[in-house]
């Protein structure tokens, strides 16, 4: 979600993106997918978001799930809208869909299948296109291969499949989610690139968490927010801030005149240097390797939720 991530940060410094808030509602959706997944997960199964691989292409599935007898592929959308197949077309709200996600699930399973084949791993696998959304609505007119899921009906479609999933084993999940691990690649689109920054029209200061004001009072150990009154320890902000202006630049160290340029000298220098030697490794002198994961996006969320709401 490193795309995410980044367009929320140039969201927060007054530099929005239009194709954020349909990332949000993806993201949203894959993550809602995968929590009735866990609560009506099949015994002796295996679920794993966001699985990326080339065989030969570039390949993305927004959920895999692994039986002892077969594999399903999910392909989510979180579309608040009516939606129907008319001649093996997706439509939403009767406008036909250009890049049809059914086209795109046909040749995951095809790519899919080429791994089982090359691993002489003879098990079926099942793809659905699955629309999420609560209050989405669906009708076809069977002209599909794809079958197509409603929120309404995953409870009894992995009910079934734990059903199957007592036959006799074709292989274990644990087994097969190994074999997949050596397929499974870091996903190489370049987001800096394809939405290109200019870091010197981004909006300087630090910013609240909890409503986005540049109103910001440092005192020793915290910083308030003149707005809203919420206070966050001046640690806490600076780690943000670590993981921020790692996302927003492309290069793969970080470098700390980024921080203090950012946030206009808001920390001491020193103070800064010290908790950098002791958060990242170190590069070179100066230099630091940006942080692999970001613990930040809940609160990120949140603060996106309450600017739209303003």
């Amino acid at each position: 979600m490193s795309e995410l991530n980044y367009l929320l940060y140039r969201m927060f410094r007054g530099d929005e993106v239009s194709k954020l808030d349909n990332l949000v509602k993806g993201y949203r959706g894959e993550q809602d997918f995968a929590q009735i997944v866990q609560q009506f997960l099949p015994p002796n199964s295996l679920y794993m978001q966001d699985f990326v691989f080339e065989m030969p292409g570039y390949v993305q599935i927004d959920g895999l799930l692994i039986t002892p007898t077969e594999i399903h592929l999910y392909e989510i959308k979180n579309y608040d809208a009516h939606c129907s197949i008319q001649n093996n077309r997706l439509y939403y709200n009767e406008h036909h869909l250009q890049h049809n996600p059914m086209i795109q699930l046909m040749r995951a399973t095809d790519s899919f299948n080429n791994i089982l084949i090359k691993e002489q791993i003879p098990i079926t696998v099942h793809p659905h296109l699955v629309l999420i959304h609560p209050y989405g609505t669906f009708e076809t007119d069977g002209s599909s291969g794809i079958a197509v899921l409603t929120r309404h009906q995953l409870r009894q479609h992995f009910q079934q499949i734990g059903q199957r999933a007592n036959s006799k084993w074709i292989i274990n999940p644990n087994k097969l989610a190994q074999i997949l691990a050596n397929y499974r690649i870091a996903d190489w689109h370049d987001y800096h690139t394809d939405l290109p920054l200019d870091l010197t029209k981004l909006k300087r200061g630090i910013y609240c968490l909890h409503c986005g004001s540049y109103r910001i009072h440092v005192s020793k150990h915290n910083l308030r927010c003149e707005h809203c009154k919420s206070q966050t320890p001046k640690i806490e902000a600076l780690k943000y801030l670590i993981h921020e202006c790692s996302t927003l630049t492309s290069c793969e160290i970080l470098r700390p005149d980024i921080l203090f340029d950012l946030s206009e000298d808001t920390f001491n220098r020193t103070w800064v240097y010290k908790i950098l030697s002791e958060t990242l490794p170190k590069h070179h002198r100066g230099q630091y390797h940006k942080p692999t994961a970001n613990p930040y996006l809940p609160i990120m969320l949140d603060l996106y939720d309450g600017l739209r709401k303003n």
